[in-house]
């Protein structure tokens, strides 16, 4: 029969687990560009027929769209925005899970405190969380995402719509060939929050796509100090995950 120690140690790895399997799949995403397109065959020859498929759902074009002839397109897309804001929370809900396993480990929660806090991208991440939760800032610095930048240098002249109402586009592009993206983090000051738009009161702090994989990295010190993945060698959850942080350290050293 298990103990209760030994029943919490369980269901904390697994919240652990489930956790990092939801920021590992995040953020291979956001580190893919887009490469799902659906053809108009209606559509006629002279215009972009290749739809970007930003999700499962994509909004069908209606009548004429504005015909660009662009390198980067920049605009907000709530779908991937949201995106990025949950895996932040994946990430950053780490922390209290780190603490309950440092706990019934024997150390004290203040080692994991104390790492979250030395780390400049954690912190971001935080208040990423904690703004889109809360509606609050734990810091000056006030990070925000509200555009997405897609590098379309690749596909030709492009047919735009877009919904103010629903935050969403309908974008065709003349070649199918994948689409890089990338979602820019700003600081932004109080005054800037506030509604004085001054351009020197926001700066950009990196990119999300960059910012959420590093953030997910520097946690696997302490996954490895608190032995959450101890089981890799015959738990396939483990085996998955130690793969796959592995690999994320592969291609961030790469770059």
């Amino acid at each position: 029969m298990s103990t209760p120690i030994a029943r919490d140690l369980n269901a904390i790895l697994h919240e652990i687990r489930s956790e990092l399997r939801r920021a590992v799949r995040g953020v291979r995403t956001l580190s893919s560009p887009l490469s799902t397109f659906r053809e108009l065959n209606s559509w006629p020859p002279t215009r972009p027929r290749f739809q970007i498929c930003f999700d499962l759902n994509p909004l069908p074009p209606i009548g004429q769209g504005l015909t660009l002839n662009t390198l980067v397109l920049s605009q907000p897309d709530e779908r991937l925005e949201d995106l990025a804001y949950d895996i932040a929370r994946a990430v950053w809900q780490l922390k209290d899970r780190l603490k309950r396993l440092a706990r019934i480990r024997g150390f004290p929660t203040q080692l994991v405190e104390d790492h979250a806090g030395q780390s400049r991208t954690l912190r971001t991440i935080g208040d990423l969380t904690n703004h889109k939760k809360h509606g609050q800032y734990a810091s000056k610095s006030c990070p925000v995402i509200n555009i997405v930048e897609f590098d379309l240098r690749s596909n030709g002249p492009i047919e735009y719509w877009y919904s103010g109402a629903s935050k969403e586009s309908t974008v065709l592009v003349t070649r199918p060939e994948p689409i890089p993206f990338s979602i820019p983090v700003y600081s932004t000051t109080t005054a800037y929050r506030s509604g004085i738009h001054d351009p020197s009161t926001i700066s950009e702090i990196g990119k999300a796509n960059d910012l959420l994989r590093t953030a997910l990295l520097e946690w696997v010190p302490i996954l490895d100090q608190l032995q959450a993945l101890h089981d890799s060698d015959s738990n396939p959850e483990s085996v998955w995950l130690k793969q796959s942080l592995d690999s994320l350290t592969s291609d961030y050293w790469r770059q």
